[in-house]
């Protein structure tokens, strides 16, 4: 591939990736990569930055500032990676609330559930099958409930979950 048709190839990419950026909030990562795969160098950028490629290398400049440059001699491949997904500095696995066993026959369990909140259930039809305004985090019982896919959203997390 020509070097034109890779610089075009990756400003079509760039500005992607700066769209999906900007419209979700997300924080966007570029990061750079040598021939073994290993990272040489990362840099955040945000619809503000740009990319630029100059005799120095591969620029990150965010406004008039210069943020990063990844030299051409080292660079192999230039990625991009989201980070802070939910708008949350950081979460530890461990405190996340997941449910204990998936599929469930009787009792749906959870592990990492505040504790208090409103937990609903519904259905892959969007119907409400059980609320709970002051979810305490206990079994919610749902062996009643029809063999398939469902959904349980605590406060602003959702889960799926299949019943045996």
């Amino acid at each position: 591939m020509k070097k034109t048709t890779r610089i075009l190839l990756f400003s079509a990419v760039t500005a992607a990736s700066f769209g999906a950026q900007a419209q979700s909030g997300q924080e966007l990562i570029v990061v750079a990569k040598d021939a073994e795969g290993t990272a040489i160098g990362e840099a955040s950028v945000s619809t503000a930055s740009r990319l630029c490629f100059s005799e120095k290398g591969v620029e990150v400049v965010s406004g008039e500032v210069l943020s990063a440059v990844f030299d051409y001699s080292a660079l192999q491949t230039i990625s991009f990676r989201y980070d802070n997904l939910s708008g949350l500095e950081s979460i530890s696995s461990k405190d996340a609330l997941r449910l204990l066993s998936n599929p469930v026959a009787e009792n749906l369990e959870f592990s990492g559930a505040p504790e208090e909140a409103s937990l609903i259930i519904t259905d892959v039809a969007g119907k409400v099958r059980t609320r709970i305004q002051d979810w305490k985090g206990e079994a919610v019982n749902v062996a009643s409930f029809a063999p398939g896919l469902y959904f349980v959203t605590v406060n602003h997390t959702t889960l799926k979950f299949i019943k045996k």
